[in-house]
């Protein structure tokens, strides 16, 4: 009789695990911390802890020890915006912001007296003031709005009209104005001009005389951007011409209507120019600016006999020039350093 062998293999469902000798094991493990898989850092998630930090205040007070008058200052030289971010910043500055802000104002007015008068309602510092009046009523009605705005520290005035009316003889005498923009107005030839502080000019379908232009730009030491887009009455006689000679505008925009025949540019410190010439013109000035960055001249096709350009001084001049753009007959007017057409 025969002998039957078998084998059996078993094999576990399981990995086997021994027991734990020491119970409190398992606790010991829960309290540590979980490792991450990723140890990238998250500079999204930083950024975030950061903003949530800011907003409750939690960051570092650095507006603690300054005074009231100083904080004004900062107030009137930043916008509302970020005052208003400074004010969660820092919780000091969340209680010096409220009763200062009222201080700091921007007003559109439409009418001469809509709101009570500025010397006995706030703001005591007024930054922005914008003047859009309707067509019936008369530009210069709002000549003692701007007498008590100059009083305020006014910084930036805005005249829009719909119609080009005479502005106020005073626009041009607010000390402290540093931005001004007129649009669809004329300034009266007799107006005084007291602006030393200004340091944006801007004109825009504007009527003006040339001797106003050079009054602004010899008060206006600072005078920093400048445009003139289709100004009108500049130039006298039968050939209308306009000059702009300026040692510290840096940024110039200059477009003019169709009659202006003649225009130079002396402006030495330019970093950025857009210059455009009409139909009509015969002769062009621009004086060499050796620190100009961006230019951009259209010059059109001359529709008279004789034409006198003098561009190419002020390219070769330019050496730092980053980017130029030459338009229309630009490029003809360069071939020589004198271009003159007979």
């Amino acid at each position: 009789m025969g002998l039957i062998s078998r084998t059996y293999i078993i094999r576990p469902s399981k990995p086997a695990t021994l027991p734990d000798p020491d119970p409190s094991h398992h606790q010991s493990n829960r309290s540590l911390p979980r490792l991450r898989r990723d140890s990238t850092p998250d500079p999204m998630g930083r950024r975030r802890r950061a903003a949530a930090a800011a907003a409750a205040g939690e960051g570092p007070d650095c507006f603690s020890h300054l005074n009231e008058d100083l904080l004004r200052s900062i107030l009137s030289r930043i916008p509302t915006r970020s005052a208003a971010a400074l004010a969660a910043v820092s919780r000091h500055f969340r209680k010096e912001i409220p009763p200062l802000l009222e201080r700091v104002d921007s007003l559109t007015l439409h009418e001469p007296y809509a709101q009570p008068p500025l010397r006995v309602t706030p703001p005591l510092i007024l930054r922005r003031l914008a003047l859009a009046p309707h067509r019936a009523i008369p530009p210069s009605s709002f000549r003692p709005v701007l007498d008590d705005a100059a009083q305020h520290g006014l910084s930036e005035l805005a005249f829009r009209l719909t119609r080009r009316a005479r502005l106020p003889r005073n626009v041009l005498s607010v000390k402290s104005l540093a931005v001004l923009d007129l649009d669809t107005c004329a300034v009266p030839p007799w107006s005084g001009v007291a602006c030393p502080c200004l340091r944006t000019l801007r004109l825009h379908r504007v009527a003006i005389d040339q001797g106003i232009i050079n009054k602004i730009l010899a008060s206006a030491s600072c005078l920093d951007t400048l445009e003139m887009v289709y100004c009108t009455g500049i130039g006298t006689g039968r050939v209308g011409g306009c000059t702009v000679e300026s040692s510290s505008v840096r940024n110039l925009v200059f477009r003019p209507t169709l009659n202006l025949a003649q225009t130079t540019i002396r402006a030495s410190a330019l970093r950025t120019v857009t210059l455009y010439t009409r139909g009509k013109v015969n002769r062009l000035e621009l004086a060499p600016a050796p620190e100009v960055r961006k230019a951009y001249l259209h010059i059109a096709k001359s529709l008279t006999t004789k034409e006198s350009f003098s561009v190419r001084p002020f390219l070769d001049a330019g050496v730092r020039l980053e980017c130029l753009t030459l338009r229309g007959h630009a490029m003809k007017a360069m071939q020589r350093r004198f271009w003159r057409k007979e």
